[in-house]
């Protein structure tokens, strides 16, 4: 006697899942066609066949074998089957305009307000147009830049002469009023 344990498998119910996720697919990708005597005899609304299928949705489903679905010739079902093809292509390319559409709209968006925001430096600073404003603001830029390496260098050359002795500085001047550093650095 085998030492093997035989596992008993329903096939009924197994070749039932199998017919009814069939019966899914065809009636998520399928057309609808007039209905066959089955789903007209079982007032069913619709008769969903699939390219390559003998029988609608609802007959393998119920496991009918005999399904009429309006007596569609291949050369129709190809035909009907190449205009959803094109429709679903110029729904992608459509969606893909969108998207395209959308991108630029943000685009522009984003550009509108930075022009606003010009317009409005513009007439605090009184200038005539945006290019005297953006000189004016490389100017600025260059002007801070260059002052901010002369303190480090003034800084450095102290540091370098002993002249500044940064353990004797308050953690308070490095700290915000709250305790918090104000610089945006984190410290010891």
């Amino acid at each position: 006697m085998s030492s093997r344990v035989s596992k008993r498998v329903n096939r009924p119910r197994v070749v039932a899942e199998r017919r009814e996720d069939i019966s899914n697919l065809i009636h998520k990708f399928g057309f609808e066609m007039p209905r066959c005597s089955a789903c007209f005899r079982a007032n069913h609304p619709q008769c969903i066949v699939s390219k390559g299928k003998q029988h609608c949705d609802f007959c393998v489903s119920k496991k009918y074998t005999n399904c009429d679905f309006g007596g569609v010739t291949s050369q129709a079902f190809a035909r009907v089957s190449r205009e959803k093809d094109r429709i679903d292509e110029q729904k992608e390319q459509a969606e893909a305009d969108l998207q395209d559409a959308l991108a630029r709209l943000q685009r522009l968006r984003r550009q509108e307000k930075h022009l606003r925001e010009k317009a409005a430096e513009m007439v605090r600073r009184g200038c005539e147009d945006l290019d005297e404003l953006e000189e004016l603001e490389h100017r600025e830029s260059v002007d801070r830049q260059a002052a901010e390496q002369s303190a480090l260098n003034e800084i450095q050359l102290l540091e370098d002469h002993g002249v500044i002795n940064w353990s004797a500085v308050p953690d308070s001047f490095f700290l915000g009023v709250d305790g918090g550093n104000s610089s945006g650095v984190v410290g010891p």
